[in-house]
């Protein structure tokens, strides 16, 4: 089953994605770069509680927006604050690949 993964930019939706292929073999994210959590860095609000530890699973990218997350004091950028025009033509891109 190929599971294709857009979750919040924080640290709670990095662990959700880390925690995919345990159940997945097929996991795709979407949306959740570094490239993506800086172009909307006007829409990022504080993360209440930010979950600790590594995440191996995760990607270099995705590694690096991680990274970026936390050195920003721990940031979040909630996925529906994202323009959707925006969002539903990244996923569909992914979506279509095969």
């Amino acid at each position: 089953m190929r599971v294709i993964y857009w979750g919040d930019l924080d640290s709670d939706g990095f662990a959700i994605l880390h925690a995919l292929p345990s159940t997945c073999d097929d996991v795709t994210s979407v949306l959740m770069d570094e490239t993506v959590l800086l172009q909307f860095r006007d829409l990022w609000v504080s993360e209440p509680r930010a979950a600790g530890g590594t995440y191996p699973t995760l990607t270099g990218s995705e590694q690096v927006a991680l990274t970026r997350i936390r050195s920003e004091g721990n940031v979040r950028l909630e996925q529906e604050r994202i323009e959707w025009n925006y969002a539903l033509g990244r996923l569909l891109e992914v979506a279509t690949q095969i």
